[in-house]
């Protein structure tokens, strides 16, 4: 069997399966969301975390173990922005040299690992949120790689109907802040970078999941080994090595770099280079010799970085509750829980119905930078939809029943009725009143006139009032609560106030 072949054909298949998940609708997203973030490592470790029980976390109890028998395969096979970039070296091979050995940044590579562990096991997942492969993954198909699809749509749907034809339909686009489509583009532009100029570098220098695989793969059963006897020093297996791991001076392969890409067994004329169980420790080499290095340096970048960090964290924390937070989608259940949990892969903003969900920038903080929020100018919650907590992968956002979910407050509703036509003009407009769907707007009259009034019990908090409202600024506001509650449940009485014969049933707009 062509083991290269083979790794072609299943990361081209989960790539595809990546890209539908992150493009297609709300039904396509919520079917493939378990499928493929079982084996997505991040997300399975902090489910696994938050739930114990949950089945995705076992994908994570599965990685590394797997990872000792068979190296980094999860780097070739199953991560999309591996894939990602062995499809950017692929398209740039025309133009690019070839690829030789490359220096190893071990130092770099572990005191990131160190740095992201140490800062999320305290509570920020500042780092995780920006390195994760995965997440940046999902913000480059959530942003750039969307707006161009649906862009692209939206042409071809004008230049349909140009010639009377409807096959397709127009789509909205979300709503993305300039400052998170610049981090999203520029993210995007340096995995482009690095796999243009040195291949897997990124995954060799940078990423914390390639880094804590590396580890893993130096004691892994099956390695990619050099037969001395055979080899002829061609340097064919040298310059397929996206990884640059292969030193043919040498003769030696670095395990810990290698991400199983079987490039270099098939280009080997000589099956010289073989992919077999290896039941010796391989030694370690200069490692040994940067050990204390190593130790110390970490040490003290880490040192250096948490005085920092405490600082930080506490102002970021005090003034999101200090300002008015913003609003996370229902099954958050708390601040603290949201924030320690959410990775930024926005696949809750890409799946958002009503394009009420966005990236926040440093709305909650360092801590908490590209985190989703819940922006009522924009859109609502929809009181019938309940995706984001269904392809959450990480338990950020819980999978609540719908009908759990349309219990569930996320804000309070507040009335400004300086602001009010109603209050203001002393005419009707019932645009609020119309749009709640839990009727904690509910009109009351006076002469001639409905005025709107609210019953904070019944309010979940869902924006469809703020977002009806037609005065600007708004008169009617939602502000978010810091720990999720439960709302009553609206039981319709016999004497509920009807609107005047001639009120508009068009409202809200």
């Amino acid at each position: 069997m062509n083991l290269k072949k083979f790794r072609i054909t299943i990361s081209t298949a989960v790539f595809i399966l990546f890209v539908l998940a992150f493009q297609g609708d709300e039904k396509i997203s919520t079917a493939l969301s378990d499928t493929l973030l079982y084996f997505q490592f991040t997300p399975s470790l902090l489910q696994f975390i938050n739930s114990p029980g949950h089945l995705l976390g076992f994908g994570f109890l599965l990685l590394i173990p797997a990872s000792f028998i068979f190296g980094r395969f999860y780097c070739s096979f199953l991560c999309p922005l591996g894939i990602l970039q062995d499809i950017f070296i692929r398209i740039s091979g025309g133009f690019r040299k070839r690829h030789t050995f490359q220096r190893s940044y071990r130092l770099v590579t572990y005191c990131l690992l160190v740095l992201t562990v140490v800062t999320a096991i305290l509570g920020s997942f500042t780092l995780i949120n920006l390195l994760d492969p995965y997440s940046l993954f999902g913000r480059i198909a959530a942003h750039p790689f969307k707006s161009l699809v649906l862009w692209s749509n939206n042409m071809i749907v004008g230049v349909f109907e140009q010639f009377d034809i409807y096959a397709l339909m127009v789509k909205k686009q979300h709503h993305i802040p300039f400052s998170i489509l610049t981090v999203s583009i520029g993210s995007f532009g340096i995995v482009l970078a690095f796999s243009i100029i040195s291949g897997r570098a990124y995954c060799n220098t940078i990423c914390p999941v390639g880094a804590l695989l590396g580890i893993a793969s130096r004691f892994a059963l099956f390695r990619f080994v050099i037969d001395k006897k055979k080899c002829r020093s061609c340097r064919s297996c040298e310059n397929v090595c996206k990884a640059g791991c292969i030193d043919i001076e040498k003769l030696k392969i670095d395990p810990s770099r290698c991400v199983a890409c079987f490039n270099c067994i098939d280009a080997c004329q000589k099956t010289a280079v073989t992919y077999k169980a290896q039941f010796a420790i391989p030694s370690s080499g200069q490692w040994v010799h940067s050990k204390r290095s190593f130790l110390v340096s970490t040490a003290a970048v880490s040192g250096t970085f948490l005085s920092a960090l405490f600082p930080i964290r506490l102002s970021s924390l005090e003034a999101v509750q200090r300002r008015q937070m913003p609003i996370m989608p229902p099954g958050s259940k708390s601040i603290a829980h949201f924030m320690q949990h959410c990775t930024a892969c926005h696949l809750c903003v890409s799946v958002c119905t009503t394009n009420v969900m966005q990236p926040a920038y440093l709305e909650y903080g360092v801590c908490g930078i590209m985190q989703p929020k819940l922006n009522y100018l924009q859109g609502h919650c929809d009181f019938d939809c309940n995706a984001c907590g269904q392809v959450c992968p990480t338990g950020a956002i819980a999978p609540l029943l719908l009908q759990e979910k349309k219990l569930t407050q996320i804000g309070t509703v507040s009335l400004n009725k300086a602001k009010c036509i109603v209050y203001v003009k002393k005419k009707h407009c019932g645009a609020c009143g119309e749009a709640c769907p839990t009727h904690a707007i509910f009109p009351v009259k006076k002469g001639l006139v409905l005025f709107p009034e609210i019953d904070s019990d019944y309010c979940i908090g869902c924006g469809a009032c703020e977002l009806a409202c037609p005065t600007k600024p708004k008169a009617i506001t939602v502000t978010s609560k810091i720990v999720h509650s439960k709302a009553q449940k609206y039981v319709p009485s016999v004497s509920t106030v009807q609107p005047a014969g001639n009120h508009n049933t068009g409202f809200p707009f």
